[in-house]
């Protein structure tokens, strides 16, 4: 997924970044393989951060929470709604995780 965003950054990147960067050998493509790779391995760095400092138990419920963020974006932003079915689902992985901590 990084990856397509570093392809659909690409146009934008041409068309905004000067013509001569002042760094020898660098690329638009080089750029785009640079931010495709940075913005997966950040993430997944600060989550190893977390995890260590969080401990399993609550970094798993952590993560289990991330589909309700996603769910709150979703309807504020495209007004996508969730149907209850899936609101269920949300509330019982959370569940499950949450006992299964404790």
């Amino acid at each position: 997924g990084f990856s397509y965003a570093g392809l659909l950054a690409l146009p934008v990147m041409w068309l905004m970044w000067p013509e001569d960067p002042g760094i020898p050998g660098i690329t638009i493509a080089g750029l785009a393989a640079g931010l495709g790779l940075l913005s997966a391995a950040i993430p997944y760095g600060l989550d190893q951060v977390v995890l260590r400092m969080a401990g399993p138990s609550l970094f798993a419920l952590l993560q289990a929470i991330l589909p309700v963020v996603a769910a709150i974006i979703g309807a504020i932003a495209l007004g996508q709604w969730l149907t209850p079915a899936e609101m269920i689902g949300i509330v019982l992985i959370m569940a499950a995780v949450a006992l299964r901590r404790n």
